[in-house]
């Protein structure tokens, strides 16, 4: 499930295609009749278990680092945190400058960029 979008896509993907994948089913849930979520990931999982991000991101960074905390605040406050809003978070415009705010060392944040980059 995707917070407030049905997938991830690529940007200025309107290539014809007879791929079922490629036309996502949304369903629209009030969050207030869902129970707290298990897991909150900022991105694809299955997409980065299976390697669609490739070498792009560090190899030493494993998915359980990138989890949030399990709530749905926790996801808006990321989006808060790396798009500004929810326009913008949809419209895959990242914050203009976010990896220069972050430090080298912080592979988790940088890691993420990249993968939000990608779209």
């Amino acid at each position: 499930m995707f917070l407030a979008r049905p997938a991830y896509r690529l940007r200025n993907c309107t290539a014809k295609s007879d791929q079922i994948n490629r036309f996502p089913c949304a369903f629209v849930i009030r969050p207030d009749k869902l129970g707290a979520p298990f897991h909150v990931y900022p991105f694809d999982t299955g997409a980065g278990v299976s390697g669609c991000y490739g070498d792009t991101v560090d190899p030493h960074v494993y998915l359980e680092d990138y989890e949030l905390e399990p709530s749905l605040s926790a996801a808006q406050r990321h989006i808060a945190w790396a798009f500004g809003g929810n326009r913008q978070y949809f419209e895959g415009d990242l914050i203009p400058g976010l990896a220069r705010r972050l430090h080298a060392w912080q592979s988790v944040g940088l890691g993420w960029l990249t993968i939000a980059g990608l779209a």
